[in-house]
This record gives structure tokens, C-alpha cells and sequence, in this order.
């Protein structure tokens, strides 16, 4: 085989095989069995495959009268896409007695192969970042998508993507620590960007991408941000952030500390109707919506209040649920989740607070209340929810505790 036939596989965001200025690329044209049998021939070049073998990964459980003849038909099928390509098939795909292979004497060059390597040594515990970054750099350039992403979902192929992906994943996080604690802002920005236009729901990319945005100094950028993911998380793909996502927002909501300001100028500030960067309730004199991370702080300064006033305070939380126990579809849950929000800030004085807690779970803090008004407002709740939504096998269940002082434990029972 000539030197000119060097050639390169490309099989993250879709297959392409180059070979001596020539390129093949899959089309969707062709049957998944073609590209997926010539990507797997490609791939274990280093090694005989038999018919027994590749049957099971083409056909997995499904019976052919004539497995050989079947095969035999694909490879065919195989070297003909290879021809009119105008490469050399035959030299390529070889076969002998029931064993077929990639030809060994083919000089490849496989981004996967090149993308794991490079991952792992970057990865390694002593692997110097500032030393090895045009090896990173490598490694993240050449991901640029799922293993071949519209070959099916072959069990290979799921274990394949999984593994390519997972190595990804934590080489940007790896990456984006190492920026920000070095101070290279706009680069770990760009390196998070990467990363969300291929994992659009990655909340380790979002943090990375809203640190980068507040160290730069774009606080309100930051802010908006972090608003953005949370609402993108509950209300597109029904994701439950994590606590450390949650508490990015006390960091970016609160740099105001970092800059003196004269009392007149604090004074004014607190005289404002509105705070901009919480999420404000539609009507003003209905309960106080905040973000969690707001809210447990809320929590421990009426927990310090009971301890000096001794008036009663409760924690309430409203869970969204299918009485059969069965897992809600995400769009049933998100149109669920707004009216249950729409039915608590109708239902709350100003004093009281609430939050979402998760994907079907809200929060709220009621404060200066007795048991029994807590109980009378949670069963409010709950009736105007189960009766004003249209579905009928989705309904709304409260639970209701004391909050107790320091020296008491932290509730009653629950």
C-alpha cells in the first residue's frame, strides 16, 4: 500500500475517512449496518474478527436464516461504499475463511484513540497543566461531539459514547479549575462555552462559566446567568441542581460587600421597592420568592428569632406527586411545578417565605403562626392545586414541622 494511503477516522460528531485527499463521509444515505460494520472493522484493525462475532454486534438478538451469507452481503455492501468513494476497497477490507479485518498494513490515525490517550495523561494526578497545556488544548479540539452520534444505539457504541464522554467531562472540569485558580478567566469562559454547546445541561460547565463571568468582574452577567441555568434546569429538562450550584448564588449576588458605599447610599438602597437580583413575586404583597441558597439563610436568622421572641415558626414543604407512584413526564412536571408556584404566592401573606427546592418540591417558611393556621393554609394550597389542574392522576401532598431554637434541636416532628 502507498504512503499516500495514510489515512484518519474521524468519528466524534460523525464519521469521516480520509484517505489521500479523498473523504468519506456518512450521509445517513446508507444503512446504519454499512457504517456501523465499517466503523468496527476500522476501530479493531489490530485483530481478527470473526462471523460469530460481528453477527451478534450487527443483528444482537435477531435470527437470520444464513448469519454467513448475511455478513458476506454487507461486506459487500461495505467495500462498494469504499469504491465510490474511489478508494481501494479490496485492500482495505480483507477477508479469509469466515475472518474479515481492516487491512494492518493501512497507516491510521483514529481521533478517539488519539482524544483517550491524551485525556488520560492529562488527567494523571502529576501531570503539569502549565507545562502540558497545548497537550489539553489537543485533546479538547478533537472532541468535537459523541462518538459517531447517528450510528444507533448498538451496546458498543452506548459504552463507546459514555466512555468518550465521561473523559470529557472531567477533563473540562479538570481544565476549568485550573484556570480560575489561576486567574485565566476569559479562557475558562470559553473553555465552559465549548463545553455547554455540546452538554447544554452540564452544571459543572455553568458554574465554571459563572465564576469566570464574576472574577472578570461581570457580576451582573454572572447573575443573570446563574438565573438562566436555574430556570433552564427546572423548567426545560426538570433537573434538580446540586446545594454547591445553589450557594454560587449568595457568591455573585453579594459582591456589592467588596465595594464601600457612604450610609446615605446604603440607606437608599435598602429604601428600594424591589431587588433585582432575586426573583421577585408577580404580586408585590404576595410571599417572598427567593433562591434557596437566600432562603436557607432566612431560615437560620428566624431560628435565632424564636430563641429571643419565642413566637412559633414552620417549615412547610409541598411536593408534587403521582398518587400510583409512577415518574411524572417532564413536561407534565414542569406545567405542574408553575401552577403549584402560582397557587403558593396567591395563598401567603408578605411575611412568608418560599422556595423551590427541586424539580416537584417547594419550600416555604411561615412564620409568627400557629399550627393549626399553617395547617389551614397548606390544606388551601394543596385543594386549589389538585382542583384547579387539569390532570387528574397529578396531585399536590404538604407536610408541615416547628422550627425550634439552637437548644432544642433544629425541629419538632416530622
Amino acid at each position: 500500500m502507498e504512503a499516500q494511503w495514510e489515512g484518519n477516522l474521524d468519528t466524534f460528531g460523525g464519521f469521516a475517512l480520509s484517505f489521500g485527499g479523498l473523504c468519506l463521509r456518512d450521509d445517513g444515505s446508507r444503512s446504519r449496518k454499512v457504517w456501523n460494520l465499517l466503523s468496527y472493522l476500522i476501530l479493531n484493525r489490530e485483530r481478527d474478527l470473526g462471523v460469530a462475532e460481528l453477527y451478534q454486534l450487527l443483528w444482537q438478538d435477531k435470527d437470520e436464516e444464513n448469519p454467513y451469507g448475511a455478513l458476506k452481503t454487507l461486506v459487500f455492501r461495505v467495500r462498494r461504499l469504499l469504491e465510490e468513494a474511489g478508494f481501494p476497497a479490496t485492500a482495505m477490507v480483507l477477508s479469509s475463511k469466515g475472518i474479515y479485518r481492516w487491512n494492518p498494513q493501512l497507516s491510521m490515525k483514529v481521533d478517539g484513540e488519539e482524544f483517550e490517550h491524551l485525556s488520560k495523561l492529562c488527567l494523571a494526578e502529576a501531570f503539569d497543566m502549565e507545562t502540558g497545556k497545548e497537550q489539553w488544548k489537543t485533546a479538547l479540539s478533537l472532541y468535537k461531539g459523541e462518538f459517531l452520534p447517528g450510528a444507533g444505539d448498538a451496546v458498543w457504541m452506548k459504552e463507546k459514547r459514555e466512555f468518550y464522554s465521561g473523559l470529557y467531562k472531567r477533563l473540562v472540569r479538570k481544565v476549568c479549575l485550573w484556570l480560575l485558580e489561576t486567574r485565566q478567566y476569559k479562557e475558562a469562559e470559553q473553555i465552559a462555552d465549548a463545553g455547554l454547546s455540546l452538554y447544554e445541561y452540564q452544571e459543572e460547565f455553568e458554574g465554571c462559566k459563572i465564576l469566570a463571568l464574576y472574577y472578570m468582574g461581570q457580576v451582573e452577567a454572572a447573575l443573570n446567568r446563574y438565573l438562566m441555568a436555574m430556570d433552564k434546569f427546572y423548567k426545560e429538562h426538570q433537573l434538580t441542581p446540586s446545594d454547591q450550584f445553589k450557594e454560587l448564588y449568595h457568591l455573585v449576588s453579594t459582591s456589592h460587600l467588596e465595594e464601600p458605599k457612604s450610609f446615605e447610599d446604603i440607606a437608599a438602597e435598602l429604601s428600594e421597592p424591589e431587588i433585582p437580583t432575586e426573583k421577585q413575586t408577580e404580586n408585590r404583597f404576595g410571599a417572598y420568592e427567593c433562591e434557596y441558597s437566600v432562603f436557607k439563610r432566612l431560615f437560620w436568622l428566624e431560628r435565632r428569632a424564636v430563641a429571643r421572641s419565642g413566637e412559633s415558626v414552620y417549615l412547610c414543604l409541598l411536593s408534587i406527586e403521582r398518587p400510583d407512584g409512577r415518574k411524572m413526564k417532564a413536561d407534565v412536571l414542569g406545567r405542574a411545578a408553575e401552577r403549584m408556584k402560582m397557587v403558593i404566592q396567591g395563598s401567603l401573606r408578605a411575611s412568608d417565605i418560599f422556595s423551590r427546592y427541586s424539580v416537584s418540591q417547594y419550600v416555604v417558611l411561615i412564620p409568627a403562626a400557629t399550627y393549626e393556621n399553617c395547617e389551614a393554609v397548606m390544606e388551601r394550597i394543596t385543594r386549589a392545586f389538585n382542583k384547579g389542574y387539569v390532570r387528574k392522576d397529578v396531585a399536590a401532598v404538604s407536610r408541615i414541622t416547628a422550627v425550634f431554637p439552637a437548644d432544642r434541636g433544629c425541629f419538632g416532628p416530622l
